[in-house]
């Protein structure tokens, strides 16, 4: 072949197969490291809070609308792995004077590196047609690939740094993001409080109007949203804190992402919605159904570009009664959760900790349990000698 079809089959095969193979790895590390990444952001993260709070005490800096992580793309062409991390009053990008940092994204982006260590090897299976200024542009092309595990791990993080003290002591505006994304491009808000007094009324007509791409990155606050009907809603990464939400519908919606603190959640409806990396942390939450929703993990691909989605987690929930029928949940966390007379009948529970848990009446027949750890969980015996019969004598 020609050097222009040479190209664009390197493009079009090697590439792709090269891609694949190092979002595989960074998915197989993941899971062995991301608390490890996500403590090391946390940590910076606190430090950079303590020098926000110390320019607010001086009266060099009012309140903070945005913390914006910017990739770097000059960086990345010289090897670096920095983003540029900028607090900002609600002005955003027209603040004069934001507070300016850096933080090393170098765990994510070594793994650019071996990307293009290995097209520069299969590079040359192609007898010149592939130069090195086309590795170069095609290295820069795919950092946006890396740029999503950051992302991931960013979104992650901030459920464990938004809990320190060091960020509650900055003062914020009633509106306050956290975004990443390219600098002076486009963003996305991994982090959002919203504590304006907004009349729970207005807010149910809103969703009630079934906009495809309002509902996203949203956060509601201390709402009575019970006995809704929103089937059918793209909430991706949306959060809900101390709302009541009873009774509600969520039908086929996607959910990716959400978060749900301390919220009323007794007889909602979540059945065959997408929920990865949903957290329920610490809600009420009887009697809710989840038949048939996907929670998978890994890296997937969703909207173009595959985030990395852990399990689902509902550490600490109370889930008595709750409907998990042919659920897809591998990995999902149920630590101390209360789940008596909880049915995971024909669920794909691989992977998933119940340790701690109450699971007394709990029903798993045809359930997949492979590798559960269900230490310290509650068990009545008759559930535990069904399951050690599935499991050949585990539990």
């Amino acid at each position: 072949m020609n050097s222009e079809a040479a190209l664009t089959h390197f493009i079009q095969e090697a590439i792709p197969r090269e891609r694949s193979e190092m979002l595989a790895a960074i998915g197989q590390e993941w899971d062995e490291a991301k608390q490890e990444w996500v403590q090391e952001f946390v940590d910076g993260f606190r430090k950079w809070c303590k020098v926000i709070r110390e320019q607010q005490l001086s009266g060099k800096k009012g309140s903070l609308g945005f913390i914006t992580y910017s990739m770097l793309r000059t960086d990345i062409a010289q090897g670096r792995a920095r983003y540029l991390v900028q607090a900002s009053d609600s002005s955003w990008l027209f603040d004069a004077e934001p507070v300016e940092g850096y933080y090393d994204g170098l765990w994510a982006y070594r793994y650019l590196d071996l990307l293009a260590d290995r097209l520069k090897l299969a590079s040359r299976e192609y007898k010149g047609a592939v130069h090195s200024a086309h590795l170069e542009r095609i290295r820069l092309r795919e950092a946006v690939h890396i740029h999503r595990v950051v992302v991931s791990l960013i979104r992650l993080a901030m459920l464990e740094a938004s809990q320190s003290p060091e960020f509650q002591a900055v003062e914020k505006a009633e509106v306050f993001e956290v975004r990443v994304g390219e600098y002076l491009d486009h963003s996305e808000c991994v982090f959002r409080l919203d504590l304006r007094k907004r009349d729970a009324e207005e807010v149910r007509s809103w969703l009630r109007e079934g906009n495809e791409e309002d509902y996203a990155y949203e956060a509601f606050h201390a709402m009575d949203l019970s006995e809704g009907d929103w089937a059918g809603i793209d909430l991706r990464y949306s959060a809900f804190r101390d709302c009541c939400l009873s009774n509600s519908r969520f039908l086929d919606g996607v959910l990716i992402g959400t978060l749900w603190q301390e919220c009323r959640l007794d007889g909602a409806n979540f059945a065959y919605s997408l929920i990865s990396s949903a957290y329920f942390s610490g809600c009420f939450m009887p009697s809710t159904v989840f038949r048939g929703v996907q929670g998978k993990r890994g890296v997937l691909p969703f909207d173009g570009f595959p985030p990395i989605f852990d399990g689902v987690r509902f550490e600490g929930s109370n889930l008595t009664g709750a409907d998990f029928t042919r659920a897809n949940l591998p990995g999902a966390v149920f630590t101390g959760a209360t789940l008596k007379n909880a049915i995971f009948r024909g669920a794909n529970l691989k992977g998933a900790r119940f340790d701690k848990a109450d699971l007394s009446g709990a029903d798993f027949q045809d359930a997949d349990v492979t590798g559960v750890n269900w230490n310290n969980a509650h068990l009545d015996e008759e559930d535990h000698r069904l399951l050690s019969r599935e499991m050949g004598g585990r539990p």
